[in-house]
């Protein structure tokens, strides 16, 4: 199951484009492995995640990319 991952522009209204989509979710650690298909995203951004029952925004608090932290990704 795949969701869409947009980046929250200025105004609380308007989504941008999406930017990628959540291929795994872990519920017991409340984490996702997210596939950035265009743009980045840092620590700090605020996300919307939308699916077919999943409609929600979220502040990033903390990212990993190949097991160590990490500020920022980027594209691949």
């Amino acid at each position: 199951m795949f969701f869409g991952l947009f980046k929250r522009k200025r105004s609380a209204e308007e989504l941008g484009e999406p930017i990628g989509e959540v291929t795994h979710f872990f519920p017991h650690v409340k984490a996702a492995v997210i596939k950035l298909k265009k743009g980045t995203l840092s620590v700090g951004d605020s996300i919307y995640i939308k699916g077919h029952t999943t409609d929600f925004e979220q502040k990033i608090k903390s990212m990993q990319s190949n097991h160590k932290p990490t500020d920022n990704a980027s594209k691949g």
